[in-house]
């Protein structure tokens, strides 16, 4: 896991958010799932080159040895019990009781669908029981989000991404960072209009930042659909 660490700390950077951002935001903004869905399809191919080759050659070999180890000694574990296990949870037992498959690249595009479609899954799962993803759950969508292209300013970028993903500076999020005990959520409050500062307060209502919301009133009048599903799901 410190190779997916690693990876994980760098797609933050990529995106210009803190280290303490959600990771399940972090894979959703950019259209990424975990590195070990990559290694396992990588498995698999290897594993169906190499019931594809002759008998008498070494690797050939050796696999039909943890095959047979397999039968014998059900609960030692090998290479190929690894492989038959991800088979298994990805209900393609029958390419391992067949010793592989017809067509190998549909095959494998079933198999990188299967394990996505797991990652989306708990990803959702995980996304509706956070607290801290009440207003990212209105508009998140598993996607490389396209104002990662369309925005070409850094800093522009960084801030868009940093407010999408609850990775600024207002107080439902800093509340959450208070020492020494985090702030209780409905006392996270914007100090100039004493209510709950959080992503709507601020695009939408405090009035600090009417002049700039006036300049972008087209911008905002598109975006009222978007106001109306989040008041009525944080009732």
């Amino acid at each position: 896991m410190t190779l997916e660490r690693v990876y994980l700390s760098f797609c933050k950077k990529l995106l210009g958010v803190k280290i303490q951002t959600q990771n399940n935001f972090v894979y959703e903004e950019l259209g990424r799932t975990f590195l070990i869905v990559i290694r396992a399809v990588n498995v698999i191919r290897y594993w169906l080159k190499v019931t594809q080759l002759e008998n008498h050659k070494y690797v050939k070999c050796i696999y039909l040895h943890m095959y047979n180890i397999l039968i014998s000694k059900p609960n030692m574990h090998t290479w190929a019990k690894a492989v038959c296990n991800l088979l298994q949870s990805l209900g393609l037992h029958y390419a391992w009781i067949n010793h592989g498959v017809d067509d190998d690249t549909c095959f494998l595009s079933l198999v990188k669908s299967r394990l996505n479609d797991a990652f989306i899954q708990n990803w959702m799962s995980e996304l509706s029981n956070s607290s801290r993803a009440v207003s990212y759950n209105i508009f998140c969508k598993f996607e490389f989000q396209p104002y990662l292209n369309d925005v070409t300013i850094d800093k522009f970028r960084f801030s868009l991404s940093r407010l999408i993903v609850s990775s600024h500076r207002l107080e439902i999020e800093s509340g959450r960072w208070h020492k020494p005990e985090s702030i209780p959520v409905q006392e996270r409050k914007c100090q100039h209009c004493n209510v709950l500062e959080d992503e709507f307060h601020f695009l939408f209502e405090c009035s600090l930042y009417n002049d700039i919301r006036k300049n972008h009133k087209a911008i905002l009048l598109e975006r009222t659909k978007y106001s109306k599903i989040y008041r009525v799901n944080a009732i």
